[in-house]
């Protein structure tokens, strides 16, 4: 059996390169076969997902998150490692993660789930929708995200809490309360359309306050740090019009 796995994926016709997998048990998930010389070139063992392809970032960016919640792992193919592993690590696909990422992140991890605190320091969830409308993907479904928020709020969630940065995560799928987390958090992305997860991880983790350790940014330091600031200051000087092509980067 092995100890720890990772993952990661590219859904949609937008990106055709992926990084080097930092070790053997490294599947990267697809709906794109045209990828598969690349994602086994660099190592990794690729995976099939029979999903509709797609040109649309707002589509192709929901549909990863099929493999960042783990919805995967009730398919009769799922690779049989990935079934029985003690602890899978998600990456986002333009995380260029190292094998001393893995050690550090194994290192600090206490908790079932081990995810690093937003960048940016957010601890209101506001922030988070605010920042949403600057990504054409996401600014889309902002009408149904308020009401998701609103209604949340009324059920008793807090604005104030931790805002996650979800682009690196550490679960250990075999605690049953794993499972029910991301089905949730998959379940209400699913209801409101959009590809958010951190607003509604935000929400949901209050639930579920034993199962996640949050870490600080920088206690993990990755090469996405700098250039998700860079792409929010490019943001700041850029008309909205064309936020949708630098989504794609």
């Amino acid at each position: 059996m092995a100890d720890t796995c990772l993952i990661s994926c590219i859904l949609g016709q937008n990106f055709a390169s992926v990084y080097r997998a930092p070790q053997k048990e490294a599947y990267f998930f697809t709906n794109n076969p045209a990828l598969r010389g690349e994602i086994e070139s660099k190592g990794w063992q690729y995976v099939f997902l029979d999903l509709p392809l797609s040109a649309d970032a707002a589509v192709s960016s929901l549909q990863a998150k099929y493999v960042k919640f783990l919805q995967f792992l009730r398919r009769v193919d799922c690779p049989p490692p990935l079934k029985t592993c003690a602890k899978i690590i998600y990456f986002d696909h333009k995380v260029e993660l190292k094998p001393r990422h893995i050690a550090a992140l194994l290192a600090v991890g206490q908790k079932p789930i081990v995810v690093r605190k937003h960048p940016h320091g957010r601890s209101n969830i506001w922030g988070e929708v605010s920042a949403s409308l600057s990504q054409e993907r996401y600014a889309r479904f902002i009408d149904k995200t308020l009401e998701y928020v609103l209604a949340k709020i009324k059920q008793g969630y807090k604005t104030t809490t931790v805002v996650p940065w979800t682009s690196l995560v550490l679960y250990r799928p075999q605690d049953p309360q794993i499972q029910k987390f991301t089905d949730e958090i998959y379940r209400d992305l699913l209801e409101i359309g959009t590809s958010e997860c951190q607003i509604v991880w935000a929400m949901v983790a209050q639930k579920y306050p034993e199962l996640i350790q949050y870490l600080d940014g920088e206690t993990i330091v990755t090469n996405e740090n700098w250039w998700t600031k860079f792409k929010a200051f490019v943001r700041f000087w850029t008309p909205y019009g064309v936020l949708c092509k630098l989504d794609k980067l």
